[in-house]
Order: C-alpha cells, then sequence, then structure tokens
C-alpha cells in the first residue's frame, strides 16, 4: 500500500460548527487537502512503476474525476526517489498566441515546477536570445543543458489538459510544439512524459497518432465505494463522523462514487448542518446529517455544481443530447442508437444497455433541463 502522506489537518472553521474540509472548487492541493485525497492506489502504484521503465503514460478520464488532483500526488509518490516530476498547466501554456510565448511559458513552469518539488532544484534559465530566435532548438539545448547538471537525476514532465496543444498548433499553424515533445520522448533519455487529459488517443485528431506511438493508457473512472464512503466520514483526521449511515448510502447512490459530486454534496451537508447549529444554537457534536438531509440538499447542490453539468452538457453533440432526451421520457433504445451508446457510455453517461443514467445526480439534472 502507497503511504502518500501523514500531514495533519490545520484548516478550522472560523465560526462556531463543523468544520469545512470539503473542497470541490478546485484541485486537491497537498499543501492544503492532503487527507481529502483518497484512492487511486492502483494508478498511482503503475505511474511509479511505469516512470521506473521509462514508459510514456497517458492518463485519460472524464472531466472532474480528479486527474489534477492525481498529479498533485506525485511529488509525494516519488519524494524519495531520483525522478523529479514537473507538473506543467498546458492550458496556461495554450494561452500564448506565438510559438515563443508557448515556449517561454514551458520552461517558466518547468522551473518553478522543480522549485517547488521535494527535490527543490533550482534550474538554469534557459538563453532568452536563442529562445526568441528559434525555440524549441533552444530549449532542447537547455534541457541537454539540465541533463548535464543533474546527471543522477530523471524528470517527469506531467501535461496536464495535454489536448489544449491542439489550440497551440492551431493558433500558430505549426507542429512545433509536437515535434519538440516528440524529440523530447525519442532523444532526452532522462526525460518521462505523462500526459494528462479528458480524450483517449482515439478521440483525438489524427494527427496525434504520430507523437503518441507507444503511450501506455491508464484510465480513471469513479472511486471505489469504500474509497468513497472513506471520504465521506473520514475527509480529515480526527473528523467526527457527522452522517447517519442512511445518508452515507444515499450520497454514494446518488453520486455513483462521483469525486467531485460527493465532495459537491458534502459541502453542502456540513453548511446545511451549520445553518441549523447557528440558528438553534445546537452543540456541533450532537449535528447529524440525515438522508431527509440528502434530499433537502441536491436542488441546492445541482445549482452550485451548475459549471460542472453545463460543461457537460455543452460537450455533447445534438445527436447525444436527442438521445438522452428519449431515454429521459422514459424511450427504449433501438439497435440503431448503438453507436451513440457506446460513446455515451465511455463518457460515463449511460449504462452500456443505454436505458439507464450512471450517475442519478446527473440524470436528475438532464431532467430538470428537459423540463424547462
Amino acid at each position: 500500500m502507497i503511504n502518500l502522506s501523514n500531514l495533519s489537518w490545520s484548516r478550522r472553521s472560523p465560526t462556531r460548527g463543523i468544520p469545512q474540509v470539503y473542497c470541490y472548487q478546485k484541485p486537491l492541493v497537498p499543501e492544503n487537502c492532503t487527507n481529502l485525497f483518497k484512492g487511486r492506489i492502483d494508478t498511482l502504484r503503475e505511474i511509479k512503476n511505469l516512470s521506473v521503465s521509462c514508459q510514456t503514460l497517458l492518463i485519460h478520464g472524464e472531466r472532474k474525476i480528479g486527474k489534477t488532483s492525481l498529479l498533485h500526488q506525485i511529488p509525494l509518490l516519488l519524494d524519495k526517489s531520483d525522478i523529479v516530476p514537473l507538473l506543467i498547466d498546458v492550458q496556461s501554456a495554450a494561452s500564448a498566441t506565438t510559438i515563443k510565448g508557448f515556449a517561454a511559458n514551458l520552461a517558466q513552469q518547468i522551473i518553478d515546477s522543480a522549485r517547488r518539488s521535494p527535490h527543490r532544484l533550482n534550474l538554469p534559465s534557459p538563453d532568452s536570445n536563442k529562445l526568441s530566435e528559434d525555440p524549441f532548438p533552444a530549449l532542447q539545448t537547455w534541457l541537454t543543458q539540465i541533463e548535464r547538471s543533474y546527471p543522477s537525476k530523471r524528470f517527469l514532465l506531467c501535461l496536464d489538459d495535454f489536448e489544449r496543444l491542439s489550440e497551440v498548433v492551431n493558433a500558430t499553424s505549426s507542429r512545433a510544439p509536437l515535434n519538440f515533445i516528440r524529440h523530447l520522448m525519442q532523444h532526452q533519455k532522462q526525460w518521462i512524459l505523462l500526459f494528462s487529459g479528458s480524450h483517449q488517443l482515439s478521440e483525438l485528431d489524427a494527427y496525434w497518432s504520430d507523437y503518441l506511438i507507444n503511450t501506455r493508457a491508464l484510465r480513471m473512472t469513479y472511486l471505489q465505494e469504500s474509497e468513497a464512503h472513506d471520504l465521506i466520514t473520514k475527509p480529515i483526521e480526527d473528523f467526527t463522523n457527522i452522517y447517519e449511515p442512511e445518508a452515507v448510502n444515499k450520497i454514494i447512490q446518488t453520486t455513483r462514487c462521483q469525486p467531485y459530486l460527493v465532495q459537491l454534496l458534502c459541502y453542502e451537508l456540513v453548511e446545511l448542518l451549520n445553518r441549523d447549529i447557528r440558528a438553534n444554537r445546537r452543540q456541533p457534536s450532537t449535528a447529524k446529517a440525515t438522508l431527509a438531509d440528502v434530499q433537502e440538499i441536491i436542488p441546492i447542490a445541482l445549482e452550485r455544481g451548475d459549471q460542472y453539468f453545463r460543461e457537460l452538457w455543452t460537450s455533447l453533440e445534438e445527436s447525444d443530447r436527442h438521445l438522452l432526451s428519449r431515454v429521459i421520457a422514459g424511450e427504449t433504445p433501438t439497435p440503431q442508437d448503438s453507436k451513440l451508446i457506446k460513446k455515451l457510455t465511455r463518457k460515463e453517461i449511460l449504462t452500456p444497455v443505454g436505458n439507464a443514467f450512471q450517475v442519478p445526480l446527473v440524470q436528475k439534472y438532464l431532467q430538470q433541463k428537459a423540463a424547462k
């Protein structure tokens, strides 16, 4: 079993009541939310093993499934190894509108991440003149310089939201960033690449197949039920269990252990209990979330998590939405729907048969949307 961290929780509620420890808005960063990260042990173990074998990795899964939070656990996982994890936000780098801007952003993120890593490396900066003249050859020279400075180290370059590289390709009409990455994979032996995104290789533009050859793919999906139970009842050390068993079961059933949605419901339940504690001057130790409380906060959670649900809806094509509307109306999918069902099953919306939703809370949102 991989033990990520034994760090204790230091945040406390600023007002009398139950500490609000659940975090659904942002990825879980070890400095603030170490114990909130639950499960994924097999995935982390495989990342560690594959990093040793120097393969290229691809972690894929639906949005808000915990990929970025997972990447933030890797420094804890590798803190006693010779591998230096470097976390890169490709969305930030892709905001650049020029090749030079992208390369400069990438270099700065590598420097910053190395400084934050358990190894606390102070990497040199690339030659600014050469970077301006011809960015990627300059980066290649710079990476070789880093290798010579740290011959006993290997560098795990974690590219989060890697699909955003397509935006750079489209904005600049150049595949130079992808050619640079392929060169890195093939020729810079001290560098290991980990791509993280919401798409499988088969879902990307055809040209990606030339750049991700021999990539080992790992899929992230729902938490195990035991992991979700642990997240609900023991989000931090010494947390008093505030749930009736029926409430825990309802959260698990309603979310199907989707980590973002579990955190969202638990957040709203703590808010509900604290409102009752303040209004009735109750002792926090007497508060317990019931099945009725879970039912009460579901509409609030649907509103609070609106961005998540809207992003899910806008990611669908019109044919997808039409099929979902039919399923909501109680229609049985036909054999002609098999291709769409397969797609929506892969996106973790429908079950393989196609006549039911995987996550009841998603179904509730779509039912409300259909009723408008």
